[in-house]
């Protein structure tokens, strides 16, 4: 996967590219081969993907066959100056229809929709090259003659320029660059790709999912679809990171935003309408579920290789490699089955239906003003119910599983509120993530107790002896992590902290 850090112009038939060597210290303006490109571009008919800021093509002339995906990067995207950043993956394969890797990275935004060709652009392209002293590539100017066919007509055509910095060019260059081409003619920089200039006006409609701002006048149920909004947009950009890589932070963060969805949807159950997955939704308890269970493989694993690093004898060291071997071959299956989830078609479906839910009718709470209902005051039953559970949750996990439930709506709730101006949840929101995390920190350990005492039946007997000196070294882990939980919750629960949502 590659940054693309590119900046495009307009440009009348008659610009002449200027001499790009002038104020480039140091650099070299090389002329390049030119090429013929043809690009077939595929998306919904209804085209999901253009207007979530996701291409996909099919393109040759420019050595091997490839298939390209590329992704906005948001907070790299730069209004004012035109410039625009974007995830880029190529996929090397000749094959005529879309391979399932490159369908992997967009069905989340595709879903139920089929992936068709959309586009067919046929480009003369010409080159320069901006190399340094050593000869190193600094950025490309692509002179590109595009045209817009449909069948073997040409409907439309247009020029462009397109200058693309490499990650060794120093600060500024691209800057400098497009301010020479505005001095010779060339138009503004307009980051909109050459697709969605051929796509048209429908390309530039919003996204299926789009996190409504809010303001003091806003219902209940603005506030709920904002909420949701926000846990279906994150499930669905984060899902090619959890097909295709798997680590621990990729899966962390799509749990993370399952467990939004969920709680999200729990919170403002009686609010949105009643064709939106509910909180007993099958499908939305099994994404919630499959998430979780990777990441708690994941602090189990951080808990006992703690525990195998506290170990003195380089023996016990090396027989605990089996016991590690062990828990990383139950994390590579609960990967494996939210992976095969995530391939499903009753997914695919049920995230529609949380698309279509946004969309849908809210209820009569949900017509009613934020103010008249209290937004905090929905929150006291969750957290009344977590002080319940937190009398427990210290020494019993299914007590503490419970808490983490709690907590996980009470932070929906939070954010929602942070939503609107006002509500004072800077906060509480930290107190509650930090109980949150350390919540976490002593389900791992206890949970790693757990693990550890079950390895132990199908372990050699060397590396089960270990796994019985590890139990030792988690439950002093699961001391400080004891410590640190309650210390955070008797933080989180003062009336200081609480009073807002009494």
């Amino acid at each position: 996967m590659a940054l693309e850090r590119e900046a495009k112009l307009s440009a009348g038939p008659d610009l002449v590219i200027p001499d790009l060597s002038a104020g480039l210290e140091g650099a070299v303006v090389e002329a390049a081969p030119a090429q013929r490109l043809d690009a077939v571009y595929h998306d919904t008919e209804d085209l999901r993907l253009a207007r979530s800021g996701v291409t996909v093509r099919r393109r040759t002339g420019e050595g091997s066959t490839r298939w390209t995906v590329k992704f906005p990067r948001q907070e790299l995207f730069e209004v004012s100056s035109g410039l625009l950043a974007r995830e880029e993956i190529d996929v090397v394969d000749r094959a005529v229809e879309m391979p399932q890797r490159v369908r992997d990275l967009v069905v989340a935004f595709a879903r139920t929709a089929p992936l068709v060709p959309v586009a067919r652009l046929r480009t003369w392209r010409r080159r320069l090259h901006i190399v340094d002293a050593a000869g190193g590539l600094l950025a490309e100017l692509a002179d590109d003659a595009v045209e817009v066919l449909e069948g073997d007509t040409v409907r439309d055509r247009f020029r462009e320029i397109e200058v693309e910095v490499t990650p060794r060019a120093p600060d500024g260059l691209l800057e400098g660059v497009v301010e020479v081409l505005h001095e010779a003619g060339a138009g503004s920089a307009d980051p909109v790709p050459k697709v969605v200039r051929a796509l048209g006006p429908a390309a530039l409609e919003p996204a299926d999912v789009v996190v409504p701002p809010l303001d003091a006048t806003a219902r209940m149920g603005d506030v709920a679809r904002a909420a949701v909004a926000r846990g279906v947009a994150e499930v669905i950009a984060l899902d090619r990171h959890v097909r295709s890589d798997g680590s621990g932070v990729a899966v962390a963060a799509f749990a993370r935003a399952a467990v939004d969805l969920w709680a999200a949807w729990y919170f403002f159950a009686d609010v949105l309408s009643p064709d939106a997955p509910r909180p007993g939704d099958a499908d939305l308890a099994a994404l919630y579920d499959l998430a979780q269970r990777v990441v708690e493989h994941d602090v189990v694993r951080s808990v006992v290789a703690a525990a195998v690093e506290a170990l003195e004898q380089d023996a016990d060291r090396d027989a605990a490699q089996a016991v590690m071997a062990h828990l990383d071959a139950q994390r590579t299956r609960a990967h494996a089955r939210l992976v095969h989830r995530l391939r499903s078609a009753r997914h695919l479906r049920f995230l529609e239906r949380c698309v279509d839910g946004l969309g849908g009718e809210v209820t009569r709470r949900g017509r009613r003003p934020v103010g008249e209902l209290g937004l905090p005051r929905l929150m006291r039953p969750w957290w009344r119910d977590a002080r319940r559970h937190v009398r427990r949750a210290s020494f019993d996990l299914e007590a503490l599983s419970a808490l983490r439930s709690d907590l996980a709506v009470v932070h929906a709730g939070v954010v929602a509120a942070g939503a609107l101006p006002g509500l004072p949840v800077d906060r509480p929101l930290r107190r509650i993530t930090k109980v949150e995390d350390d919540a976490t920190e002593l389900w791992g350990a206890l949970s790693g107790e757990a693990a550890l005492r079950s390895a132990a039946g199908a372990l050699p007997r060397r590396a089960a002896f270990v796994a019985g000196l590890l139990v030792a070294h988690v439950q002093r882990l699961a001391e400080v992590a004891r410590y640190d939980f309650e210390r955070a919750w008797a933080r989180a629960d003062r009336r200081k902290i609480t009073e807002w949502l009494e």
